[in-house]
């Protein structure tokens, strides 16, 4: 469904009126606070898990882009917003995703045939084996370990942390 403002020029990307309202009761909630999926339902009277995810996801980047607040989800209750301390250690979620990705697309790319690859195919391959093998090496427990153990009071540029793991 295209929205059209009144001069008819198309207003998709605009943020919705729910996304506006949930935003005004996220951007009030004090570290620690929880806001649930009914509280948010009554806000924009209806399910947001059903009818208004997008404007959730909105109204949360918002929180985050313009006021550093950062929500996680409860699942099955609703949102919370997360302390300073709780906030880096969100991380190790997005870690662990990134490396099931790349595991998961390394196996996919074994299952091609190298050998009957056209010269593309096989710039193709390894490409992705080149760049999804340190990416989920990167991103393991080992690798965590490694490099905490090298970080100081700032985080290490990308050239020294790559040396962590060449030994140049």
């Amino acid at each position: 469904m295209k929205t059209f403002d009144e001069q008819g020029k198309r207003t998709i990307g605009s943020t919705s009126a729910e996304a506006k309202a949930i935003f005004e009761k996220l951007k009030i909630a004090q570290p620690g606070d929880e806001i649930t999926y009914a509280e948010i339902n009554q806000i924009i009277g209806r399910d947001v898990r059903k009818y208004c995810k997008s404007a959730l996801d909105t109204a949360r980047k918002m929180c985050m882009q313009e006021h550093r607040i950062v929500f996680d989800v409860i699942p099955n209750v609703g949102l919370k917003r997360l302390q300073n301390e709780q906030i880096p250690k969100l991380s190790r979620r997005g870690f662990k995703h990134i490396r099931n990705t790349a595991k998961k697309y390394v196996k996919v790319t074994m299952c091609a045939d190298y050998e009957h690859l056209s010269h593309d195919g096989r710039l193709e391959f390894n490409y992705a084996l080149t760049g999804l093998e340190p990416i989920r090496e990167l991103s393991s427990l080992a690798a965590e370990k490694r490099i905490k153990e090298a970080i100081t009071d700032k985080p290490l540029l990308v050239g020294k942390a790559l040396e962590l793991f060449t030994g140049k």
